[in-house]
């Protein structure tokens, strides 16, 4: 299952409980045998009702569209309490 087969009113309705989210199928789908990054938005649409984000460096770069780690990080910090980011 990946988070694009999960209704975003269920992330909505979470969102008195600690969510703890991390690119498990978030954004990256297997295509022709392939784990392909694709539809960061719809990543970013669930930040909102996240507690925790987990994600490495290409990861991040790529849910925000940045291209320095230091500009990922700021743009998410207002909307994620706690972000961390692994090599």
């Amino acid at each position: 299952m990946f988070y694009h087969d999960i209704d975003p009113a269920l992330f909505e309705q979470l969102k008195h409980k600690r969510v703890v989210l991390g690119n498990f199928g978030m954004f990256t789908y297997p295509i022709d045998g392939m784990m392909v990054k694709q539809h960061p938005e719809r990543a970013r649409a669930l930040l909102p009702y996240v507690d925790y984000l987990f994600l490495d460096e290409d990861e991040i770069l790529f849910l925000t569209e940045k291209f320095s780690l230091d500009d990922a990080i700021h743009s998410l910090e207002d909307i994620v309490p706690y972000i961390i980011v692994t090599r």
